[in-house]
């Protein structure tokens, strides 16, 4: 077991003591477990998870930093929500939001299309990370 900590700005979101961490690194999914190499990288939007003596946790998370050395690890991330508290409703809102402002504002070029572009990325993670955690809820086998 080594040490995590999850947090964002506003607030602290796990502290304590797990066996290994998933993220979305970078370079790709990584997997962090006791004795990992020191290593510190960008996080995607994507699936953060992780597993403690007891339980099993997951998260959408947006980006942000990760950091693993002498077994202790920390993600600093730039939002994060448990796939259980999603609000689905909102997700698929926001999502046909950032799709209609791209639409609309595709031939401007001074429209931030990058910032459309990465919420349309966040709202579908969030779709995405909610859909697992409800299919492994309703089938526990999967």
């Amino acid at each position: 077991m080594f040490a995590l900590s999850v947090v964002t700005l506003e607030k602290l979101i796990f502290e304590g003591e797990v066996k290994s961490v998933t993220a979305p690194g970078g370079e790709g999914y990584l997997q962090l477990l006791v004795n990992h190499a020191p290593i510190i990288t960008t996080l995607l939007p994507g699936k953060l998870s992780y597993v403690t003596e007891n339980d099993k946790f997951l998260y959408a998370v947006s980006g942000g930093f990760l950091e693993m050395s002498h077994n202790s690890a920390s993600v600093l991330a730039d939002a994060v929500e448990l796939a259980e508290e999603i609000d689905i409703k909102r997700a698929e809102a926001s999502l046909r939001e950032a799709q209609s402002r791209l639409e609309l504002t595709s031939s401007d070029a001074s429209t931030d299309l990058v910032s459309i572009k990465s919420a349309i990325k966040r709202a579908e993670n969030r779709i995405k990370i909610y859909r697992e955690f409800k299919a492994k809820t309703t089938h526990p086998s999967i």
